[in-house]
C-alpha cells in the first residue's frame, strides 16, 4: 500500500496543482502564489537530481544504475554490495531501487561501509563498495531475500541510488570520549562511525582518547555480519582505546533431534519474469557500454564469443583478467555445513566453491524434493557434536540453557570476565542506565553518546544521558554530554 502511494502521489499532485490553476482562473493574484509553489517544487526536484547515481552523463552508471550483488548472511540477514563512485559520510543513508526485484520500490537503508581510500573496491579504480545490511521483514526486503535464494550469489542486479542523506552533524572525533550503543541490526549505523573514528585516531586527527561499544544482539551468529570490521577495530585501534561489550540476549542450544523436511519450489509469478526482463535490459546496456569504453572484452561478450566452448572461454577469461568483472568472490560467504552454526573449511578452487554454493538446499531453490535422510542427518549431527568448532572467538562461554540464563546474575555462577584488551561477551540483557552511569565516571570534558536500536533502548539512553547532563552544571571538568539517536525501527 505504501509503495502504491509513493507511485501515485506525484501524478496526483501534478493533477491537483493543475486543477487549482483552472479553479482560481487567475482571480486577483492567485496565480502568483501557484507559480511560486510550482517553482519551489521544480527546484527541489532539480536539486534532488544531484543526489542520484544515474543522472551524471560522465559516469558508467548514467541512466542504468550501478551493478550490485546480494549475499545472504547468518540469521537470514541480507547484504547488498554496490561498487560506486558516489561519496558518503559515516552514518548516512540512501534510498535503494532495484528494478530486477521491485520496479517501483524505493526504500531507505543505512550505509554500513566506510567511504575511504583505505577500503578500495575490487571493481575498478575510483570505486568504493557501498554496503547495505538489513533484516528481511516483508515487502521489498523479503523480496530481496527470496530473489537471492532463487538466483544464487552469482546473479547481478542493477541498483539505482538516491542519496546520501542524513548523518551526524557533529564531528565525532572532536569528543574526548565516545559511547556507541547498538541494538540488533542498529549496528549498521555504528559500524562505519567506529571505523572512521579509529582511522582518525590512528592518523592523529582525533582528540578522542576512549571509545566504548555496547552491542545487544539475539544470537552470536549475528556477529558475522561485521566480523571483518570488528577484527579491524580490534587489531588496528590504538592500544587501550576501544572497549567492546557484546550481550547475547536470546541464544539457544542446538537441538540434537533431527527433523524431516520436505518442500517443493513454487512456480514464479508473471511479475517475476517482467522484473527479470527489466533488470536484463539495464544489464545489457551496461555490458555494451563497458565493452565500448574498454579495449578488453567483458564477461557477457566472452560467453558469446566462446559459443559454449569451455576451453575457449577459459582462454578468453585469462586474457581479460584485468577487466571489470561482475563482483569479486570475496563478497561470497563460505558454504555452510549441515549443522547450523558451523562453517565448512574454505576451498581454494573457485570452481568447486561455486558448485558448493549453488548446491545449498533451500525450499525456494530448484524444483526438486528436498527431503532429508533422517538417519544420515542424525549420524552427521552426532559426529559434529563430538568435534565442536567455534565460528569465531570473541571470548564468550558455551551457550547456556534456559536454567542457566535465569540464574546468570547470581553470585555462585561464573561471571563474564572482560579480556585484557577490553573485549567481552555476556549472556543476558544489558542494564544500559547502570552502564552509562559507570562510564560517566571516566568521561572527559566532551562526551558523545550515539545510540541506534529499538525504541525502548533509545528511551533508556536518552533518559540517562539527560540525567548525566546535570554534571555539566556542577562539574567544572565537564563541558558537554552530547546525545545522537537514530530514530527508525529495527
Amino acid at each position: 500500500m505504501y509503495e502504491l502511494f509513493v507511485t501515485l502521489h506525484v501524478p496526483v499532485a501534478i493533477l491537483y496543482l493543475a486543477m487549482l490553476f483552472w479553479h482560481c482562473r487567475n482571480y486577483f493574484t492567485s496565480w502568483n502564489y501557484l507559480f511560486a509553489t510550482l517553482a519551489i517544487w521544480v527546484i527541489s526536484y532539480l536539486i534532488r537530481l544531484l543526489f542520484l547515481n544515474w543522472t551524471n552523463p560522465w559516469r558508467m552508471s548514467w541512466l542504468i544504475g550501478e551493478e550490485a550483488a546480494v549475499t545472504i548472511m547468518p540469521e537470514n540477514a541480507v547484504k547488498v554490495t554496490i561498487p560506486t563512485r558516489m561519496k558518503w559520510r559515516p552514518g548516512q543513508y540512501v534510498y535503494l531501487r532495484m528494478p530486477g526485484i521491485s520496479v517501483f520500490g524505493n526504500h531507505p537503508f543505512t550505509v554500513a561501509s566506510l567511504c575511504s581510500e583505505d577500503f578500495p573496491s575490487d571493481y575498478g579504480e575510483g570505486y568504493r563498495d557501498m554496503v547495505l545490511v538489513f533484516r528481511p521483514f516483508g515487502g521489498f526486503t523479503k523480496a530481496v531475500l527470496e530473489s537471492a535464494i532463487e538466483r544464487g550469489p552469482w546473479h547481478t542486479y542493477r541498483a539505482f541510488i538516491d542519496g546520501p542523506y542524513g548523518g551526524m552533524q557533529r564531528r565525532m572525533e572532536a569528543f574526548d570520549h565516545v559511547v556507541l550503543v547498538a541494538g540488533g541490526s542498529g549496528i549498521t549505523a555504528i559500524a562505519s562511525q567506529l571505523l572512521d573514528l579509529i582511522k582518525r585516531m590512528r592518523d592523529g586527527k582525533a582528540v578522542t582518547k576512549s571509545v566504548q561499544v555496547v552491542w545487544a544482539l539475539k544470537r552470536p551468529e549475528t556477529m558475522e555480519w561485521f566480523k571483518e570490521e570488528l577484527r579491524i577495530c580490534r587489531e588496528f585501534a590504538p592500544p587501550d582505546t576501544v572497549q567492546c561489550q557484546f550481550y547475547i540476549t536470546a541464544a539457544k542450544r542446538q537441538s540434537n533431534s533431527g527433523q524431516l523436511m520436505s518442500s517443493q519450489t513454487p512456480t514464479r509469478p508473471v511479475s517475476g519474469f517482467f522484473k527479470d526482463k527489466v533488470n536484463d535490459t539495464f544489464q545489457d546496456i551496461a555490458n555494451k557500454r563497458i565493452s565500448t569504453s574498454s579495449a578488453k572484452r567483458n564477461s557477457a561478450l566472452i560467453r558469446d564469443e566462446a559459443q559454449g566452448d569451455p576451453e575457449r572461454e577459459k582462454e578468453l577469461r585469462r586474457e581479460n583478467e584485468d577487466a571489470i568483472a561482475a563482483l569479486p568472490e570475496a563478497h561470497l560467504l563460505p558454504a555452510r555445513s549441515a549443522s547450523r552454526g558451523h562453517l565448512v573449511p574454505p576451498i581454494a578452487d573457485p570452481e568447486i566453491r561455486r558448485q558448493q554454493v549453488n548446491q545449498v538446499a533451500h525450499p525456494k531453490r530448484g524444483k526438486r524434493n528436498l527431503s532429508l535422510d533422517i538417519n544420515a542427518a542424525v549420524a552427521r549431527g552426532a559426529a559434529e557434536m563430538q568435534n565442536p568448532r567455534q565460528r569465531f572467538d570473541f571470548g564468550f562461554p558455551t551457550t547456556p540453557t534456559e536454567f542457566h540464563k535465569n540464574l546468570m546474575r547470581f553470585a555462585f555462577l561464573p561471571a563474564a570476565v572482560k579480556k585484557k584488551d577490553g573485549w567481552s561477551t555476556e549472556y543476558g540483557r544489558p542494564d544500559i542506565s547502570y552502564m552509562l552511569r559507570q562510564f560517566s565516571k571516566d568521561w572527559g570534558r566532551r562526551t558523545c553518546v550515539f545510540v541506534c536500536g529499538p525504541e525502548s533502548m533509545r528511551l533508556d539512553v536518552a533518559t540517562t544521558v539527560a540525567e548525566l547532563q546535570r554534571a555539566v552544571w556542577n562539574d567544572p571538568g565537564k563541558d558537554e554530554v552530547f546525545l545522537h539517536t537514530e530514530n527508525y525501527a529495527i
